[in-house]
């Protein structure tokens, strides 16, 4: 079936201003059809310079705390990978330390196009400056490949994501965003995606949201391979799959845009992505393609309009669907797939029976969707409210969380599993959420929480849990503790979570079975850090020791977390349990955590064991134990294990 599917941009305008290119009014160019597989565009930068006939280098500067991103931050040049030398176009970063002679921007003129030159003033100061580029053509649905290399520190989006509005009700925007908005300042935020899209508008309501823990760190030195395939009702029903590696990590059949948009690839200076303690820093990319994936019946015909700029921010907004559904609140002990696997889903009971809660939580009459009663989540400036329920499940089955939930005074609420990710509203009317997840456990936790930091209300009600699975067990009190505030200033940690009543110190002896504990060093009774990288302040001590006569003391402090990890060795598909026992002072928090898996903490002042179970799919993993920065206090870790 004939389409059109790129629209070129007419450049002469644009001389006068050369080296800046700006968004002009398109052409529209007739294509012939294209076959699945057919490669609708690519550059792999091989040669001295950008190559503007696709790409348009960006000049621009959108939401706040930042100076943009200006074309003085692109290059092309040679590049050593792993003893391959490839061409790469190098998009550089500024932290709060440059002190060079790239100057930043601010958009003064908005009556000017975007990457129209008069649309800036210039700033005396390079600092939070990012480099990007965006195509010159919109492209329509199709695979969408990129290969580069993040950069290795917070404080900077490694992004990718199109974009087009050319008037109201007809909005695309998907996204790739590293890391995750409201992930920047947690333990593991290297591993952290935000998987977006927006339609028909860049509103909360017209968004799907999705925080994806990725499994492995994004910052890892290495070249990745960021990859969605949209689906957008020319070439199939509308639906986007996020991957990284040829691994899907996500998918979304709500809210998938239908009109072709620019590209655009590079680091922006995000407020909400991390520190930005540094001079500079790097990201590559090694080539971009656009792949045809297929025809399929038009539902949605291509635009021609003129496309504006970027979104002002790559938006934080969770998932919805447009038909609440209430899930059975009477669940079997055997239920097939397609019942709901939790129980007392929807509060029936008048209790949280069947819930592990902490912070302030209660069940009530006051605003049930359905039936006679809701769960009500009040959080506060220091403590998270959330319940959770440790649920069987099949491994490798997919799986389906949902929930109605409406806020009070706009806060953020939440539903999510462990390890996985979670979406969550602000909606001050029911509105359902639902995400899925694979697991690859035999059990998994799933919570709704209301982040601390906040004041007002979070109501829940109709939960539900639906795939193959068995009767739904004890919940336990060790699971992992959910993620933090996404706002714009810098965030706290994960939620309180719950302990064990029975502390038990582990092995200090490490052995080389699965069965001992497979830490080197667990109790610090070398008097030293051996056999652990440390960054940050900490120090072995004599003074709080759990057992023995040593132990570790982290302490942060306004821009650095405290931090020491171990790489130790496991075999793929075991259960393990790390454990530690930790205390703080000052109420500051603490954590044990496993990359790519979870984290749990504690702000107890006396000494208390934290427990979590990890599956793991490789051959090593790092385990670590921190106290994050912008806390005054210390942080004290002894006899942790591995088992």
């Amino acid at each position: 079936m004939s389409r059109t599917k790129i629209y070129k941009v007419l450049l002469g305008l644009m001389l006068f201003l050369a080296p800046f290119a700006f968004i002009l009014p398109e052409i529209t160019h007739a294509q012939p059809p294209a076959a699945p597989g057919d490669i609708l565009f690519f550059d792999d930068f091989n040669g001295t310079s950008i190559d503007t006939s696709k790409w348009f280098p960006g000049l621009h500067q959108w939401g706040s705390n930042n100076r943009g991103v200006v074309p003085q931050n692109l290059s092309v040049h040679s590049y050593n990978d792993n003893g391959n030398t490839i061409n790469v176009l190098d998009t550089e970063a500024h932290g709060d330390q440059y002190t060079g002679p790239v100057m930043g921007i601010l958009s003064t003129n908005p009556s000017f196009p975007i990457g129209d030159p008069q649309r800036y003033t210039t700033q005396t100061t390079g600092t939070r400056v990012g480099g990007l580029v965006w195509t010159q053509a919109r492209w329509g649905g199709g695979r969408y490949e990129v290969r580069m290399k993040n950069l290795p520190l917070s404080g900077g989006c490694s992004c990718i994501w199109n974009y087009y509005e050319p008037a109201a009700g007809d909005y695309t925007e998907i996204d790739i965003e590293m890391p995750a908005n409201g992930h920047a300042n947690d333990a593991n935020w290297f591993n952290w995606a935000g998987l977006n899209t927006y339609f028909p508008s860049p509103a909360d309501a017209d968004a799907v949201y999705q925080n994806v823990n990725l499994g492995f760190a994004q910052n890892d030195g290495n070249f990745h391979i960021y990859r969605w395939d949209w689906y957008d009702g020319i070439n199939g029903p509308k639906k986007i799959e996020w991957y990284v590696d040829g691994v899907l990590k996500a998918t979304a059949t709500n809210h998938v845009p239908g009109s072709p948009a620019q590209l655009w690839v590079g680091n922006w200076p995000a407020i909400w992505s991390g520190n930005f303690q540094y001079t500079t820093q790097h990201l590559y990319i090694d080539w971009v393609k656009i792949t045809e994936l297929g025809s399929g019946p038009t539902s949605t015909p291509t635009r021609t309009n003129t496309p504006g700029g970027p979104t002002n921010t790559p938006t934080f907004t969770p998932t919805r669907t447009n038909t609440p559904i209430g899930p059975t609140n009477t669940p079997t002990n055997t239920p097939p797939s397609g019942s709901n696997l939790l129980t007392n889903p929807g509060f029936e009971t008048g209790t949280s029976s069947g819930w592990t809660c902490s912070g302030t939580t209660a069940v009530e009459t006051a605003n049930p969707l359905s039936g006679t009663y809701n769960l009500r989540l009040t959080p506060n400036s220091t403590t998270t409210a959330r319940c959770q329920q440790t649920v069987t499940v099949v491994p490798g089955n997919l799986y389906t969380l949902s929930v109605m939930i409406k806020t009070t005074n706009g806060i953020w609420g939440y539903i999510g599993v462990d390890t996985f990710s979670e979406v969550g509203s602000t909606a001050a009317t029911y509105t359902q959420k639902s995400m899925t997840f694979t697991p690859t456990t035999t059990s998994v936790t799933v919570y709704a929480s209301a982040w601390m930091q906040q004041t007002g209300n979070v109501y829940i009600d109709d939960m539900s849990l639906v795939g193959p699975g068995g009767p739904t067990p004890t919940p336990t009190n060790t699971s992992v503790a959910p993620t933090n505030t996404p706002t714009n200033t810098a965030i706290g940690p994960t939620n309180t979570p719950t302990r064990t009543n029975t502390p038990v110190a582990p092995t200090n002896t490490p052995t080389n079975t699965p069965s001992g504990n497979l830490v080197v060093n667990p109790g610090f009774e070398t008097g030293t850090t051996s056999g652990w990288t440390c960054f940050g302040t900490t120090a072995v001590e004599t003074a709080n020791p759990f057992s023995g006569t040593h132990n570790l003391r982290l302490t942060p402090d306004s821009l650095n977390t405290a931090r020491c990890e171990q790489t130790i060795t496991v075999t793929p598909g075991h259960l393990y349990t790390l454990s530690g026992m930790l205390k703080t002072t000052n109420g500051i928090w603490e954590y044990i955590g496993v990359n790519g898996f979870g984290e749990v903490g504690t702000t107890s002042a006396t000494y208390i064991q934290k427990t979590m179970t990890f599956t793991p799919t490789t051959s090593t993993v790092i385990i670590y134990a921190s106290a994050w920065k912008q806390q005054t206090g210390n942080a004290y870790a002894d006899d942790i294990a591995v088992n």
